[in-house]
């Protein structure tokens, strides 16, 4: 019985421990301000090339991969993974159990709610017209609601809200707000019907 409590807590550790590969930086510095040292909970898994800057909050269980980019500010759940070549510029909120697939960029102000997941290449923006001489009173970052899903290649301009349970199709260009449960396609995004209706296969509904 000793020798099981043992090798128990052992296993207990080793699941906690987090894995840095080489080549990782946990704690880079900002290139403006000064920022506390980036907090990050237990079991979290940071592939090799990814960059964690510091000033960020994150929690337990993270998988980061290889050559992605948490900035400054950012705070993230427990449970959230970022694919390869991601970035997540300042300031970002990404939930609980919450996916950012590879080469994403979620600009400054996004904010992903739990559960959501964010397909391949998508694109978040947080000003309507660059290089205008706003200051960040005036950006705004999308908001991608619970449980929604963002398709492969989507464009999000700045200050969209998309719905709990909302979809947006593959490489759509969403200009203005997406209604809880709604799928929405096309450039400019349109709404096309309600995602409780989709068939995923004969006979069943799709289920997120």
């Amino acid at each position: 019985m000793r020798r099981n409590a043992v090798a128990a807590r052992k296993t207990r550790r080793a699941v906690h421990q987090p894995v840095i590969e080489p080549f990782a930086i946990v704690g880079a510095k900002p290139v403006r301000g000064a920022y506390e040292k980036a907090r990050m909970g237990t079991g979290a898994t940071v592939r090799s090339s990814a960059v964690i800057y510091d000033g960020c909050t994150i929690g337990n269980n993270l998988f980061c991969g290889h050559s992605a980019v948490i900035r400054e500010q950012c705070r993230i759940g427990d449970n959230v993974k970022v694919g390869s070549n991601s970035v997540i510029d300042p300031g970002c909120i990404v939930e609980d159990h919450a996916t950012v697939h590879s080469n994403c960029y979620l600009g400054e102000f996004t904010h992903v709610k739990k559960h959501a997941w964010i397909g391949p290449g998508v694109i978040t923006l947080n000003t309507k017209y660059p290089k205008c001489g706003h200051d960040s009173r005036i950006r705004r970052g999308s908001v991608i609601g619970e449980y929604s899903v963002i398709g492969a290649g989507a464009i999000l301009l700045a200050g969209v809200r998309i719905g709990a349970h909302a979809m947006v199709a593959a490489g759509a260009v969403v200009t203005k707000d997406v209604p809880a449960g709604k799928l929405v396609m096309g450039s400019p995004a349109r709404l096309v019907r309600s995602v409780a209706s989709i068939r995923c296969c004969p006979g069943k509904r799709y289920r997120q």
